[in-house]
């Protein structure tokens, strides 16, 4: 009895009869709690508010995956905000708008959607099944995604054209730093302790399966252990602090999309494929 039905809203608002809007979700909770919980059933529940406590304590956090609890402000406050953020940020300003353009114009939306996110990652490879466990599993890249945007759903004012489940530019950039954040991707000195003339050879080494570390190098994160390049660091968790500084590996991350890109377009150089991304850019004013 949550959804409206006889009013026409959920109509006006592209909902059927089957889906619930967030304020719809929400009063379905409470009456689930005063189903639950009120009317004398418990004696330390005297009221519909104490009912909703209760029934959010011990019935519904509990069984939640600490995913949908994650305080997203806590990684903006401690990592993304900062005057060394910001500035390698800013220092590859041209390639973050240019890879928004080009992955919001693909699918003519106001601003990128899941599926455009999407494409990036796998035309990056940066996804397990290109790039081994340093890579992003599919559910980390669409967490990565809602995580990173700073506005709540709502029907009521989102656009028919799909803006609701879209993220902003800002939005976008941040859900890049949070990938970099996540991702294991090698420091300059794994890779030539690894044996790698350059980061280039170190993916094309990825893509053949052939990624390894020398036996005698090993990462401080793993004292004297051989390991492979391709194993994720015990800091590469969606809730474990980080142990290195978020600019290197924003401006690591963002090499590697580069490069990646540029093999996928078969772009002759980096200024050629700029040059895709700057014609992106005046096509995606359009919508």
């Amino acid at each position: 009895t949550a959804a409206f039905k006889d009013t026409g809203e959920g109509k006006r608002l592209g909902l059927d009869r089957k889906t619930l809007g967030r304020h719809e979700f929400v009063e379905a909770m409470v009456r689930l709690s005063e189903a639950k919980f009120g009317h004398g059933q418990r004696p330390d529940v005297t009221d519909l508010p104490g009912a909703v406590l209760v029934f959010c304590r011990d019935l519904l956090l509990p069984g939640l995956p600490p995913e949908s609890v994650l305080d997203a402000n806590a990684f903006r406050r401690t990592q993304l905000y900062t005057p060394d953020a910001d500035a390698v940020l800013r220092a590859h300003k041209p390639l973050l708008l240019g890879l928004f353009a080009w992955y919001r114009s693909r699918l003519r939306t106001r601003g990128l959607v899941l599926e455009g996110w999407v494409a990036l990652l796998e035309e990056s490879r940066l996804l397990t099944d290109h790039i081994g466990p340093i890579g992003l599993t599919s559910r980390e890249g669409k967490l990565l995604f809602v995580w990173s945007r700073m506005h709540r759903l709502d029907p009521h004012t989102a656009s028919k054209a799909g803006a609701q489940g879209a993220i902003t530019l800002i939005e976008f950039i941040e859900a890049i730093a949070r990938t970099a954040d996540l991702l294991s991707l090698p420091t300059a000195e794994d890779i030539k302790a690894g044996g790698y003339g350059s980061l280039g050879t170190y993916l094309a080494a990825c893509d053949a399966g052939t990624a390894t570390r020398a036996s005698q190098a090993a990462p401080s994160e793993f004292p004297g252990a051989p390991l492979s390049l391709s194993r994720r660091r015990p800091s590469g968790d969606l809730f474990t602090l980080p142990t290195r500084p978020l600019p290197g590996k924003v401006a690591r991350l963002l090499e590697v999309i580069m490069h990646r890109l540029v093999v996928f377009t078969q772009s002759p150089s980096e200024g050629d494929f700029m040059r895709l991304l700057k014609k992106a850019r005046e096509k995606a004013k359009a919508f």
